[in-house]
């Protein structure tokens, strides 16, 4: 995935209060495992402990806009993100080129 054309998913949401257990077990045992059979390639996870940023920002690389695009309207990408919805708020999701750093 290492390409000119390659584009990042940018997730990122505020942890609900008093969801934050239910919540990192829903990361590590369904979200993550159930998008590992997409064309994604993680590349950070995130967590904020102090500031005016977003709680946690996730990093997902594909190989172009259209498999990303693909990607987000797949019944198990909406399966997935309804439930993620029930655990966080302020969610945000968008997509931008691909580059080997840190991105916002």
């Amino acid at each position: 995935m290492d390409n000119q054309d390659a584009v990042k998913l940018l997730l990122t949401w505020d942890i609900r209060a008093g969801m934050e257990q239910p919540f990192f077990d829903f990361l590590s045992h369904k979200f993550l495992p159930g998008l590992s059979n997409q064309p994604l390639r993680i590349t950070e996870v995130w967590y904020t402990l102090y500031g005016d940023w977003p709680q946690m920002r996730l990093g997902f690389v594909c190989g172009d806009l259209a498999t990303g695009k693909k990607i987000l309207r797949t019944k198990p990408w909406l399966d997935l993100k309804q439930q993620l919805l029930t655990f966080v708020e302020n969610f945000r999701l968008k997509i931008v080129p691909a580059r080997g750093n840190f991105q916002i």
